[in-house]
């Protein structure tokens, strides 16, 4: 009853929905532990919706973002060439794609667009001159890579950065916080980040919480084997989205004396309830 009470009554999620009409539906359990005071709550969120293209998934809109500073010479430039590669082979007509290469400097291996046959060839042969070299200018890399994403922008596609690297920013931004305000500011303009890293020389708290900003998710990939599968996952996720920019309001009782989100989520606490995004 309490369940049913607060998901019909006390809880309310908003998005914008990819495939027609949908319906978020949430799910809540509840219960105490030593201290009967304090609740806990497990709150889920479903999107239910009902396709007008009978089940088709929406198309994508992505830009894969490619660490080529030298570390990233043999295996880890071959599989991050060949994962992006089998991305290309899942992707059709309908979705765009573009790749972009940084190291201490910038370059764009094929701007976004329909992947045609043409595209097709394009990629793979310019995929064949990919070289590493000096320099890990992460900020410039990635900053391009969402403008290409917003310039591609697609109708009723999710627009998405994947940003793989195995070290640390040494050329250009290196502030944390100023990283941080890219991934706030790409996804203000409906543009999300989905970061890798590749092997130990990576800041993984930096690219877990440049993920959590950016709307998009996080991978710690331990060998340069793991890349293609982690290349596919996050393609079968972006597939799957029904809604983006879903936000939970939670209304406490006026008796309630605190409430606190114990996930990373980013929440915003109003006059009258908090906000989870």
């Amino acid at each position: 009853a309490v369940a049913r009470w607060a998901r019909g009554r006390k809880s309310h999620a908003n998005g914008r929905s990819l495939l027609g009409s949908s319906l978020v539906r949430l799910e809540l359990w509840t219960g105490s532990l030593e201290d009967p005071r304090v609740v806990y709550s497990l709150i889920r969120v479903h999107a239910e919706w009902d396709s007008p293209r009978g089940g088709a998934r929406s198309p994508a809109n992505l830009v894969v973002a490619i660490d080529t500073s030298s570390s990233m010479r043999g295996p880890r430039i071959a599989q991050a060439l060949r994962a992006t590669r089998k991305l290309l082979e899942r992707l059709d007509e309908r979705d765009r794609l573009g790749v972009v290469c940084f190291d201490s400097t910038v370059r764009v291996v094929l701007p976004p667009g329909p992947v045609t046959a043409q595209a097709r060839r394009r990629l793979l042969d310019e995929l064949n001159t990919v070289r590493t070299s000096a320099g890990t200018h992460l900020a410039a890399g990635w900053s391009k890579s969402c403008e290409l994403a917003a310039a591609g922008f697609l109708r009723d596609a999710v627009s998405r950065v994947v940003l793989l690297t195995d070290g640390q920013a040494s050329v250009g931004i290196r502030d944390p916080e100023r990283l941080l305000q890219i991934a706030d500011e790409q996804l203000a303009r409906g543009v999300s980040t989905t970061a890798m890293g590749v092997g130990e020389g990576f800041d993984d708290q930096l690219l877990a919480d440049i993920a959590r900003r950016g709307g998009g998710g996080f991978y710690y990939l331990a060998t340069a084997e793991a890349i293609p599968a982690a290349f596919g996952a996050e393609l079968a996720g972006v597939f799957a989205i029904a809604a983006t920019g879903v936000s939970l309001g939670i209304v406490p009782e006026p008796e309630v004396g605190s409430v606190e989100v114990l996930h990373r989520l980013i929440t915003h606490t109003m006059s009258d309830r908090m906000v989870v995004s």
